[in-house]
């Protein structure tokens, strides 16, 4: 699976999701995510690196965020659809689209949205602009997803 990814309603989550955690629960253990509690550190300063891909946080929480990344665990889930979720954050920005309010509305094309960020991805399509740009042959994306998942073609045609 990608980095992002997420199994199928069809896979069995449910051995996948306790596998994860485990695989989690044991990094955490070996990792060196130990630091004296009330330590002090200013946002230039980034003591709490993950080991995994050697990113660097000036928080413990931070750091934890992150290696859901790479554990793929996604304890928050939806009690509407089932979607899960890494983050508590997520989970209550995605509620938004169940609700059916849609307050953030393009100026362009009247189009609306439940999430501002959502809106703003949109505006991309009436400015031409594509920001994420494939590094191996130039094309233009307007949503890193679809640059991740055209950066899969190249990855298919290597012999």
């Amino acid at each position: 699976m990608g980095r992002h990814a997420r199994p199928t309603r069809g896979g069995n989550l449910l051995s996948m999701r306790s596998k994860k955690q485990t695989e989690r629960r044991q990094f955490l253990m070996e990792s060196s995510l130990a630091y004296p509690r009330g330590k002090e550190t200013s946002k230039d300063e980034k003591p709490h690196i993950c080991e995994s891909c050697g990113k660097a946080f000036s928080t413990k929480t931070d750091l934890k965020r992150h290696i859901f990344i790479h554990t793929n665990e996604k304890p928050h889930s939806c009690e509407q659809c089932g979607r899960a979720f890494s983050i508590k954050s997520k989970l209550k920005r995605h509620l938004l689209i169940h609700t059916k309010k849609k307050p953030h509305v393009c100026e362009v094309c009247n189009k609306a949205f439940a999430v501002k960020s959502n809106l703003s991805t949109h505006l991309l399509i009436h400015t031409k602009e594509k920001p994420y740009v494939c590094e191996i042959c130039g094309k233009g994306f307007t949503q890193s997803g679809n640059l991740r998942r055209h950066f899969q073609t190249h990855l298919d045609c290597q012999p």
